[in-house]
């Protein structure tokens, strides 16, 4: 019965990994669509861009992409569909995490299913289509390959150099293979001090020197190789995936991978001290390492949940063996009821687990609209630039709109001076005047807005922007607000479209919750809740119980000193528990 148990556990799990990663792909209003333009452009013409080549601001801006094989990898799945895309980015991501958990399965058990359920959902941090995913799973071979050479030294590790010269060409996370080996050469020193000499360490030390040398074979040559130092010395936007989480605590990010990873670091290093005697150096010099990486980005959680699963499970399997039976021997009449309780506790976790990613992610194959509609917008209008972007559409609009517009800026901050977002793209939010100033300078015709922007300088703008006269709004929907200059050769378009700011008209789905909820957003930013409260109406018919939703009604009512406030009022606080009006 143990062994039914287990292996059922061991399916849920792989199947939670596979609803994690196969869900709505949100990607292309991010980072993918770039990616694939930019490894279109490569494929076309056989050479890798050395300068910005999107933005009309900077295109002569060095940039170093090391990411370029990725890139080329994602144009030709994407000649497939976006389902291609998302079956294979989700094929890699089981392979990443399917095989360290595999090889701790086989040799550990039911310690790595449990360890499994703490890990996954730090790793479910960064699920989207991401030239990161390849890096996964190469970290993955790294791992699986030595330590299958630390228990028996293995031919396998031969491979390490040439796995080396595929990633230094594909994600800047190449540095962490040089890492692991450099972690197992120290725990080969340690283990085997009195002869430091010994064949295993000389192997390793051997491949050592020939993956560093193999990661000068890239397009950048030394400067790629020490890109990784000095990745963020012209960075001039901060963006969340770069911040330790402590920052993000005090600015009020809760992020459930963030509460599981300081619960599992915490666990994770009293195992390790209950275990001194027993836990080996790599398992301490793994999980040290890569909980300081997790907790100073949280862009290398899951590398965090890759690195430490087979250290976790192994020492927790001496605990587990108390409670569980030799899978060779029979269970005693003492220990079926225990063992039978731990594994319907274990099962019923993995459920609930793939139900809230399921629906948390909507799992399955679907594209969220994002920009594409507004993008669509333009181009069935004939607008043209220069055009006015914010940092966080840029990407899409240079994939959709390249070469006949350039964007003001994408997102890469490493493709523009520091200087650019501290002195120009911050400071024309901000100030009006600075945007005018601007505006002169660059000649601005149409703004593409993405009023999801969570930023206080975009949300200044936007109130700033849509009192300007001298512009004009043409179209509004669940991301993006498209504003053309108001001048006579854009008379036509905003004769056609163009509206008032007291009557913003918006194109989404009724039906859609994620929609809903970003144009209540946006109302509640430009202080419009007249418009803001059908809205609400509409999204708490599709979901009677939204907390977000309630409270917004239940506050406009009261400042509108409605009849109706006090029952809104009760309704919130019945269903959502909190008393937060007074």
């Amino acid at each position: 019965m143990a062994k039914f148990y287990s292996f059922l556990l061991f399916l849920l799990i792989l199947i939670l990994v596979f609803v994690g990663y196969f869900h709505r792909v949100t990607a292309f209003t991010q980072d993918l669509g770039r990616h694939i333009l930019i490894g279109n452009i490569i494929v076309s013409t056989h050479s890798i861009p050395q300068t910005n080549l999107l933005s009309y601001t900077y295109p002569d801006f060095p940039f170093l992409n090391h990411h370029w094989l990725s890139e080329v990898v994602f144009a030709l799945l994407a000649k497939t569909g976006t389902l291609g895309l998302l079956m294979v980015s989700t094929i890699v991501a089981l392979l990443a995490f399917g095989s360290i958990f595999l090889y701790a399965y086989k040799k550990i058990g039911v310690s790595a299913c449990i360890v499994s359920l703490l890990l996954l959902p730090i790793l479910f941090e960064r699920t989207d289509i991401r030239p990161e995913l390849l890096s996964f799973l190469l970290f993955a071979l790294f791992l699986i390959i030595l330590f299958k050479n630390r228990e028996r030294q293995t031919k396998l590790v031969y491979l390490l150099p040439l796995l080396m010269l595929i990633w230094v060409n594909v994600h800047i996370y190449f540095f962490t293979g040089l890492l692991l080996i450099v972690l197992f050469l120290t725990d080969g020193i340690i283990t085997k001090k009195r002869n430091i000499l010994c064949n295993y360490n000389r192997s390793l030390l051997t491949l050592l020197i020939l993956s560093l040398l193999t990661t000068f074979l890239n397009p950048h040559g030394l400067q790629g190789v020490l890109y990784p130092l000095s990745a963020f010395k012209n960075y001039g936007y901060t963006i969340e995936e770069n911040q330790n989480i402590f920052l993000l605590d005090s600015l009020g990010f809760h992020k459930t991978s963030v509460v599981y990873f300081k619960i599992t670091a915490i666990l994770l290093f009293i195992l390790l001290l209950f275990r001194l005697r027993k836990a080996k150096p790599i398992d301490w010099l793994l999980t040290i390492t890569f909980t300081c990486a997790g907790a100073l980005a949280v862009r290398n959680l899951p590398l965090f949940s890759l690195a430490v699963l087979i250290p976790f499970a192994t020492n927790l399997s001496g605990i587990v063996e108390y409670f569980m039976p030799n899978p060779k021997k029979t269970m005693s009449q003492k220990q079926i009821l225990p063992v039978h309780l731990l594994f319907i506790l274990l099962i019923a976790v993995s459920l609930w687990h793939i139900t809230t990613i399921a629906k948390k992610n909507q799992f399955g194959f679907s594209e969220d609209p994002g920009a594409s509609k507004a993008v669509d917008f333009f181009q069935a209008n004939h607008l043209r630039g220069p055009i006015f972007n914010n940092f966080d559409i840029g990407s899409y609009l240079a994939y959709r709109l390249y070469p006949s517009e350039k964007v003001f800026v994408d997102g890469r901050p490493e493709a523009y001076p520091a200087s650019f977002f501290q002195n120009v793209y911050i400071p024309l939010q901000e100030n009006p005047d600075t945007f005018t100033k601007i505006e002169r300078q660059y000649q601005f015709n149409t703004i593409l807005f993405s009023h999801t922007d969570q930023t206080p300088w975009a949300e200044g703008f936007l109130k700033s922007i849509l009192r300007n006269t001298t512009w004009r709004v043409i179209y509004l929907d669940q991301t993006v607000l498209i504003l053309v200059k108001n001048t006579p050769e854009n008379k036509g378009v905003i004769s056609r479209f163009g509206m008032e700011l007291t009557r913003l008209t918006a194109r989404f789905d009724p039906n859609d919750k994620q929609s809903l909820l970003q144009l209540t957003s946006f109302f509640s930013r430009i202080n419009d809740p007249d418009a803001m409260f059908p809205l609400l109406q509409q999204l708490l018919t599709l979901d009677p119980k939204n907390c977000t939703a309630l409270y917004n009604r239940a506050a406009i009512a009261l400042s509108k000193q409605d009849p109706l406030g006090a029952s809104y009022v009760a309704t919130y606080e019945n269903i959502c528990k909190k008393h937060l009006l007074q």
